[in-house]
């Protein structure tokens, strides 16, 4: 492109130039830069401007050309328009004219009517060259007079405009020029986070600065800005600067006295408050944060979200997350672009039992965000917690798809296989996790307690599965990050399971254990405290592992797994926070069958039943409740190694006598716990009830516990720790102290416990000698009501109602009983499937949605009213099932090798 074409174009551009706008831009900013490429360079504003002084890096603001540059359609710096940067081919369609002089056309016309025939070409270049130099440096001073004239009104030394050449390949700026460049456009991008002086001159060395901090520069962001301050002392951004670099550096306290400096300066610097507050915060300064935060949030009139969102943080860390929700609500409303507050809003909703508002704040932040792997994390998380197995299972399938090696991700993954009985695909995925455990950002390995829990799960699925040795080898290593942990029980729980591997299944009996060692398992206690515990002798050569690709036979399959696996899939509550665990089906139907079976073999007059009431009564104590109870307790024990499953009063002595109980929160904190929140309300309703009565406080408090709406608002009243019993009627037995009323038992307790911040709501059932006695005998004469029913029978109309009434009072008082450790809830439902079963019926109908039959029991004070309530929904769901038709199993299961493989094989049976 000819010179004389080149000067065209700026003077058209130049002619298109709004001066209004551009006395706006040099006012606002301090600098404008126009980047034309080819177009040659002019400064317009600074007559004195050469070449040379683009060295000059405190003469001018300019921009670097890989920056945003302002159009002549552009009055201002927007912020809210930072990440919109268009690219320069499309910035200079907006400065160039549509139509372009063509070079040759002006050499013609400058050359039109001489005589050239003497002339050589090289003359005619030299004069041309001459001509077109003295035209250009014509209209550049045309140029510079006219716009300098209409600037002068309003220019400020030091502030300018530049139309730059760029070459197509040269950079026109030299390095130091070209950081000089982007701090002051940097000073212009975060003007108000800098508490700039508005001293252009002290503003673009301080911009300098924060340029080294925003390129990770910290070191030497720390020794700019302290030569800085030696030279301005008293500038705030200069303290806001350092201090950042240094708490990026871990410098937190000296990051701290900057922050608290520029305060000193400038009290009502918002940012200022909100850094240290941070700052603080990492610190572990939780509420000395907290301060600084409310206080930022005032000096910005609430008008920063991101002080909303770093206060919301910090009351997620000390769990009050009400709080925390209502900050990172706050924190969405005003930037609803802010995928990091939606992720954190959906943290808080989860951790307050909100599953459907954090899954929607969650899925608001992938929609943002769609390559958002914690959220995904968070998201598969959510769904595991709330039992949506398959839900859960699909969101992580997305995030192994972009991140296939996340290895926090494989160890969640891999609870939710373990949680719903499928052992070897979890072995899988905490392998995963465990090999991934370095990963930089996603590796567990930074956290020993997660890192511990990856190697016990790996064990407990491998031991699961019959891989002893190598869940041997993992429970070591989980107690080499901690000495006390329960990997320790586990590890001889499966040296034991090992030992008995081809032995029968009536060998193998966990109870058979040192009551301390069981107690110690329970209560997590640290091993070193057991006294005179044996520990398991070594793997025995002999004696191999389970082959995990050894299966039942087809026998076993279609005779024994599946016809049991249809009978327990039945116990599955459809209630938030349950699993489908086809595991726990196996171990229910299985366990069904075995104690239906039992009781046929022992009275084999329960048949057919038809005897008299005289005839009935020497088979009526030959079976124990007991005797058919601890079937359901051993497949419950054999089905899941991980959990503690123990006959109470086979514990120690002395934890008999004091009362070793269970604990089953329904509220905890600020939590509403996912399965079990939906009792609140109806213990809720009990409490106000039973607490003026058994507490016998004062009348006014009895009044406000009348009018209270919640737990806290009784808390408010007793200013202290309380609990309530539920009464449980007897069915057989009269009070001795009120002759014609029957014995009340104590059922439950229901207690409230003050817990910062909130309170816990839940239900505590402590097994002393003397209540066992008591509900013994009670399930005593439970049982031989339903002995006395079946073997009378005679056919007759109501005999079928009869025996399911009486069938729920017996599991009325064994839930309310609490006998177990563990699992209570789920033999109790078990033994209802096996006395049907051994009258050649089961139920196909699942558990009403919401019903928790455990929980229907604990809070009924009599039998009658759950006897109702079961007879609401099963009397009309009970088939025919022929209990003979399945093999025994001693003979087609001879050990516990046969059976486990069979738990291996389940998750791949159907269940719907």
């Amino acid at each position: 492109m000819s010179t004389k074409n080149k000067n065209t174009k700026i003077s058209k551009i130049l002619d298109q130039i709004d001066i209004d706008q551009l006395k706006v831009l040099i006012d606002e900013v301090g600098v404008v830069v126009l980047q034309i490429k080819n177009y040659g360079t002019l400064n317009i504003g600074n007559p004195e401007f050469d070449e040379s002084s683009q060295e000059d890096s405190e003469s001018s603001y300019t921009t670097s050309e890989s920056d945003s540059s302002y159009s002549s359609e552009e009055s201002s710096y927007s912020s809210e328009s930072d990440d919109e940067e268009l690219p320069v081919q499309q910035e200079q369609e907006k400065i160039n004219p549509p139509n372009s002089v063509n070079n040759d056309k002006i050499i013609q016309s400058q050359n039109k009517g001489s005589d050239t025939k003497n002339i050589t070409k090289e003359e005619i270049n030299k004069n041309e060259k001459e001509k077109t130099k003295k035209f250009e440096e014509e209209q550049l001073k045309k140029a510079q007079e006219v716009i300098q004239k209409k600037v002068n009104a309003c220019s400020v030394p030091k502030k300018v405009l530049r139309v730059e050449e760029i070459d197509e390949d040269d950079d026109v700026f030299t390095k130091n020029e070209s950081e000089t460049l982007k701090a002051a456009e940097y000073v212009a991008q975060t003007k108000q986070l800098q508490n700039g002086t508005n001293n252009p001159v002290i503003d673009k060395e301080l911009a300098m600065g924060y340029l080294y901090v925003n390129n990770n520069r910290v070191k030497e962001a720390v020794d700019y800005f302290t030569v800085f301050l030696k030279k301005y002392p008293n500038v705030v951004g200069a303290f806001l600067g350092r201090g950042t670099a240094l708490a990026m550096l871990s410098n937190f306290e000296k990051a701290i006295q900057d922050f608290t400096s520029a305060i000193k300066c400038d009290p009502k610097c918002g940012d200022a408050y909100k850094r240290r507050g941070q700052t603080l915060v990492a610190c572990g300064k939780l509420y000395e944060g907290l301060e600084d935060f409310n206080k930022a949030i005032e000096l910005s009139n609430g008008k920063d979200g991101d002080c909303y969102a770093q206060r919301g943080s910090v009351y997620q860390m000390l769990k009050n997350y009400e709080k925390g929700r209502a900050d990172f609500r706050e924190a969405v409303r005003k930037n609803s672009m802010d995928f990091n507050s939606w992720n954190h809003l959906g943290l808080n909703n989860n951790a307050l039992g909100l599953v459907a508002e954090a899954a929607d704040a969650y899925a608001r932040a992938l929609q943002i965000k769609d390559d958002f792997i914690e959220c995904y994390v968070n998201l598969a998380q959510l769904h595991k917690d709330a039992g949506n197995f398959q839900r859960s299972k699909d969101v992580f399938n997305k995030l192994f798809r972009m991140q296939p090696n996340h290895s926090n991700g494989h160890y969640i993954c891999g609870v939710l296989y373990q949680q719903s009985g499928y052992h070897l695909a979890a072995i899988k995925e905490f392998t995963l996790a465990i090999d991934n455990r370095t990963e930089p950002i996603s590796g567990i390995e930074k956290d020993p307690e997660r890192m511990c829990e990856a190697w016990r799960y790996r064990g407990v699925t491998r031991s699961a599965s019959g891989q002893f040795r190598l869940a041997v080898e993992d429970f070591e290593r989980a107690m080499e990050l901690k000495s006390d942990d329960t990997a320790w029980y586990m590890k001889e729980i499966a040296l034991y399971t090992h030992h008995h591997l081809n032995k029968s299944f009536e060998e193998w009996d966990l109870e058979s254990f040192y009551p301390f060692f069981k107690e110690g398992f329970c209560k997590h206690l640290i091993p070193a405290a057991l006294h005179r515990y044996e520990e398991q002798p070594p793997f025995e050569e002999s004696i191999s592992d389970v082959d995990e690709k050894s299966l039942p036979s087809q026998n076993v399959i279609n005779r024994i797994i599946i016809p049991a696996m249809n009978i327990g899939k039945y116990m599955q509550y459809d209630s938030q926070g349950f699993v489908h665990n086809k595991a726990q089906y196996l171990m229910a139907g299985m366990a069904a069958i075995e104690m239906a079976k039992k009781i046929r073999d022992v009275l084999p007059e329960w048949v057919f039943g038809g005897l008299t009431e005289e005839q009935a009564k020497p088979y009526i104590g030959k079976l124990h409740w007991r005797d058919v109870m601890k079937i359901a307790v051993k497949w419950r024990q054999i089905s899941e190694p991980n959990d503690p499953v123990y006959w109470i009063d086979l514990l120690t002595h002395e934890q008999f006598e004091e009362g070793f109980g269970s604990h089953t929160p329904m509220f905890i904190g600020q939590t509403r716990v996912v399965r079990y929140y939906c009792q609140y309300q109806r213990a809720f309703e009990i409490v106000k009830k039973l607490l003026p009565e058994q507490l016998k406080i004062k009348e006014d408090w009895a009044e406000k516990v009348k009018a209270a709406k919640n737990i806290q608002d009784i808390l408010d009243v007793m200013k202290s720790d309380f609990h309530v019993t539920t009464p449980c009627k007897s069915l057989y037995f009269d009070d001795p102290d009120k002759p014609g009323t029957k014995r009340t038992y104590e059922g439950t307790r229901l207690v409230v416990e003050i817990k910062q911040p909130g309170y816990e709501f839940a239900i505590k059932t402590p097994c002393t000698m003397p209540r066992w006695k008591l509900y013994d005998e009670e399930l005593t004469e439970c049982w031989k009501n339903i002995v006395r029913l079946v073997l009378t029978r005679k056919g007759k109309k109501g005999e079928d109602e009869a025996l399911l009434r009486a069938m729920f009072d017996f599991t009325f008082y064994w839930y309310n009983f609490m006998p177990l450790s563990r699992g209570t809830a789920a033999t109790g439902f078990v033994f209802m499937l096996a006395m049907l079963a051994s009258l050649n019926y089961q139920i196909n109908k699942h558990i009403p949605k919401g019903m928790q039959t455990d929980w229907e029991a604990i809070l009924c004070d009599e039998p009658k009213k759950f006897e109702d309530v079961m007879m609401g929904w099963m009397k009309d769901s009970i088939t025919q099932f022929d209990v003979e038709s399945v093999p025994d199993f001693k003979r087609v299961l001879p050990n516990v090798r046969s059976i486990i493989e069979c738990f291996n094989y389940c998750p791949q049976v159907k269940c719907e």
